[in-house]
């Protein structure tokens, strides 16, 4: 993202993005808008139902949540000696998550694959710059709306700039919902931590590269009326129709869901 762009937001600018957003619902977060955007009858099981045990599940969501445990732990270490391959390897040890898994097999081809995953990206990291945050919850209120969630990683990269990075374990992202997601997180850092960032990057463990986002004043005020439409649907849907999605293959509910029944997805 180039210094133009992060730099062209006006505090006025920011303040008209904001002024027309409904004001129905106090806590908003990026989790909940993509999933009623993914499907709406998961929306309704786990943030309005709250219904228990509910939630993602299957191998991808276990690996994915154990490569994200290793990396945050790695990072918190002090000592930037102490940051070596063995103990990132450790890490993934201690943190793995044994969840769904059909066999020992299939558990213990998901273990070397994590650690082929992070064995690439020690190699193709500095370990020695500590992030600025690690894993940081933000809380922004803007109007009346408080926009929370949880950022992986923050590094400062200038004096008065930050980047935001973003771990993935697959590129499944579409850019509509990449921008979303780090517009929450411009939101978060700006009102929120009080730090500005100049670069928006999705980290994609199983291939090793970086997906950077560029984010303009204009898609930012269109991510705004996107959330804005999103919390006004939300507010006036009694029914919440699911939806076959690429992701229905982890959903916690799909046993529960018509449209898994009526597919056999």
């Amino acid at each position: 993202m180039n210094q133009k762009n992060s730099k062209s937001i006006s505090d006025s600018s920011q303040k008209s993005l904001f002024s027309n957003m409904s004001r129905s619902r106090k806590k908003i977060s990026f989790s909940r808008i993509a999933t009623f955007l993914r499907c709406p009858y998961e929306y309704n099981y786990t943030f309005i139902n709250k219904i228990e045990n509910m939630k993602r599940c299957g191998p991808k969501i276990g690996l994915g949540i154990s490569l994200h445990a290793a990396l945050r732990d790695f990072y918190k270490i002090e000592s930037v000696d102490d940051r070596t391959l063995n103990t990132l390897l450790l890490l993934l040890k201690r943190n793995w998550s044994t969840r769904d898994f059909k066999n020992t097999h299939e558990e213990q081809t998901l273990i070397e694959k994590a650690q082929n995953i992070l064995t690439k990206f020690y190699l193709h990291n500095d370990h020695t710059k500590t992030p600025s945050y690690i894993e940081q919850r933000f809380e922004a209120k803007v109007n009346d709306l408080i926009f929370v969630g949880i950022i992986d990683r923050i590094d400062k990269i200038e004096d008065n700039y930050y980047e935001i990075i973003d771990y993935k374990l697959e590129d499944y992202l579409k850019s509509e919902i990449d921008n979303l997601q780090m517009t929450f997180y411009y939101i978060g850092c700006k009102y929120g931590l009080g730090i500005d960032i100049k670069t928006f990057t999705f980290y994609i463990l199983e291939t090793n590269r970086k997906k950077n986002v560029v984010l303009t004043p204009g898609e930012i005020e269109k991510n705004m009326r996107r959330i804005q439409s999103c919390i006004t649907e939300i507010d006036s849907t009694n029914v919440f129709i699911p939806k076959i999605n690429a992701l229905c293959e982890n959903c916690g509910i799909k046993s529960t869901c018509p449209a898994h029944r009526d597919t056999n997805i």
